[in-house]
């Protein structure tokens, strides 16, 4: 049976949607350390996700 790794995307459309993405994220890493998130700032450079070291596109 294959695995499949589990994955999630974050897109943001602004300041506060970083903040409230970021806070997820957070959670999110301890409790499934396992899973690979990335960030989509659709509106500025998502300052907010840079010191969860995930990466961030665009």
């Amino acid at each position: 049976m294959k695995r499949f790794r589990k994955r999630i995307l974050f897109l943001s459309n602004g300041y506060a949607e970083d903040l409230i993405a970021a806070a997820i994220i957070e959670k999110l890493v301890n409790e499934v350390p396992q899973i690979e998130i990335k960030a989509l700032p659709l509106v500025g450079e998502g300052k907010a996700y840079e010191p969860l070291r995930i990466l961030i596109l665009g």
